[in-house]
C-alpha cells in the first residue's frame, strides 16, 4: 500500500517521505498511486491528509497533468477549517494552472478572495497561481490588472521576489504601470532587493 509510504507512517516529521513517494511515484506516473492516496485526504487524522496533498502537490510540480483529474477535490478544501489543506489545495491547484487553465480560471474569484484574506502560504500559492493563468494570452489582461494591485500592496520583505515572478508574464500593455509600481517602492527595499528590482526596471526600459 502507498499510504504506508508517507512521512506518517514512517514516524518522520519532515517531508523528505512525501517527496520520496511523490518521486517514485512521476518517475512511473503511477495512477494508482495517486487514486489511493487521493482517498486518504479526507481522512479523520489531519497529519495523514496533510502528507497526503502534499505528495500530491509534490506530484504536481513534476507532472500536473497526473494530478488535474482531482482538480474538484482540491478547489473544495478551500473551504476547510485546517489551514494545512487549503494551502496545500491552493498550491495543488496552482500546477494545474500550467496543464488545465480553463478550469482553474473558471474559480479565479475565489483564488482572488483567498490571496486577500488567505494565510500567507495561501496568498503566495495563489499569486502563482495567477501568474500560470496569465500564460493564456486571453486572460492575461484582467488578472495582470489583480497581479498589479497585489504588488502593489506586497510588504518590502517580499516584494523583488514577487516583483521579478509576475514580470515573466507582464504584457507591453501593463509594462508602464510595473514600471510605475517597482520604481515607487525601490527607495524604500533593502539593498540586495534594490538591486534586483532595478535590473527589473533597466530590463524594462
Amino acid at each position: 500500500m502507498y499510504i504506508n509510504e508517507i512521512a506518517f507512517h514512517k514516524g518522520i516529521r519532515n517531508e523528505e517521505p512525501n517527496k520520496y513517494l511523490a518521486k517514485t511515484i512521476i518517475e512511473t506516473s503511477n495512477k494508482e498511486a495517486i487514486k489511493e492516496i487521493s482517498s486518504y485526504l479526507n481522512d479523520k487524522n489531519k497529519s495523514i491528509a496533510s502528507d497526503c496533498i502534499a505528495v500530491l502537490y509534490h506530484v504536481g510540480y513534476e507532472k500536473p497533468e497526473l494530478i488535474a483529474y482531482l482538480y474538484d477535490d482540491f478547489y473544495s478544501y478551500f473551504r476547510s477549517k485546517n489551514n494545512r489543506m487549503v494551502w496545500g489545495a491552493m498550491i495543488a491547484i496552482s500546477t494545474i494552472a500550467k496543464v488545465e487553465p480553463h478550469t482553474v480560471y473558471r474559480d479565479r474569484d475565489k483564488v482572488i478572495s483567498l490571496i486577500k484574506d488567505g494565510s500567507v502560504i495561501t496568498q503566495v500559492w495563489g499569486v502563482y497561481t495567477l501568474i500560470n493563468l496569465c500564460n493564456v494570452k486571453e486572460y492575461n489582461k484582467e488578472l495582470i490588472d489583480v497581479l498589479l494591485d497585489v504588488l502593489d500592496k506586497t510588504r518590502d520583505i517580499d516584494f523583488a521576489k514577487r516583483a521579478i515572478s509576475i514580470h515573466a508574464v507582464i504584457s507591453t500593455e501593463s509594462q508602464d504601470r510595473f514600471n510605475s509600481i517597482l520604481m515607487k517602492r525601490v527607495t524604500d527595499l533593502s539593498k540586495s532587493a534594490q538591486i534586483k528590482v532595478k535590473k527589473l526596471i533597466d530590463t524594462s526600459n
